[in-house]
């Protein structure tokens, strides 16, 4: 029984194994994208990240299937125990036929062991990956989360001193009774200008870089 169980399963394990590989070899690339000064995509970042999350822990994750092997190996190493306390000593010709079909057995069993163990080591690598990956995406999304916030300072900065010398410029300008001689019908067209403009700073200084 355990050896259909496990004969069934294994496919869909191995598949399982690929598809988070693969989602780890995309985290991976988009790193080394990021490290060779190629742009940063915060959204395909969290993406990437929510993917493996999903993978590692969801019903059909790599977590819990390595949960139920472990379980079925449990099972195996059972099966192994009872089948060797079952084979004595044979003392007539049909115990020893019947124990010929139990060694039979206890080899597929004690193959079966093996083969478990060796899955359970390339699943917990798998996974291990997974959770470098994860780290990995999670500390770039810290750095660039920093980013943003230093944009966003400079950007409220610049933004303080240009308003700020804006308004001290046309202080002066009434403090001192400056008048600039300038067309009647030109002057709400400038006044819209300068609206627009103090409305466009603060995107255009945000995508400057």
């Amino acid at each position: 029984y355990e050896y259909l169980t496990y004969s069934r399963d294994i496919h869909g394990l191995r598949e399982q194994e690929k598809q988070v590989d693969g989602l780890i070899d995309s985290v991976l690339r988009m790193h080394a994208e990021i490290q060779g000064g190629g742009h940063i995509n915060t959204d395909e970042l969290i993406e990437c990240q929510s993917r493996v999350a999903r993978v590692q822990s969801d019903a059909s994750g790599l977590l819990i299937r390595l949960s139920h092997l472990r379980e079925l190996q449990q099972t195996v190493r059972v099966a192994e125990y009872n089948l060797r306390a079952l084979i004595l000593p044979a003392r007539t010709a049909r115990a020893s036929e019947t124990h010929a079909f139990l060694k039979q057995d206890l080899e597929r069993a004690q193959w079966l062991d093996k083969q478990i163990d060796c899955d359970i080591t390339y699943m917990e690598a798998v996974c291990n990956r997974a959770l470098e990956s994860y780290k990995a995406t999670d500390l770039r999304l810290e750095q660039v989360r920093q980013t943003n916030a230093r944009r966003q300072h400079h950007l409220e900065l610049t933004q303080t001193v240009l308003l700020g010398a804006l308004l001290i410029c046309l202080d002066a300008m009434h403090a001192f009774h400056t008048e600039i001689p300038f067309p009647h019908e030109f002057q709400w067209p400038v006044i819209v200008f300068l609206m627009a403009l103090a409305f466009a700073i603060p995107p255009l200084l945000l995508h400057w870089r």
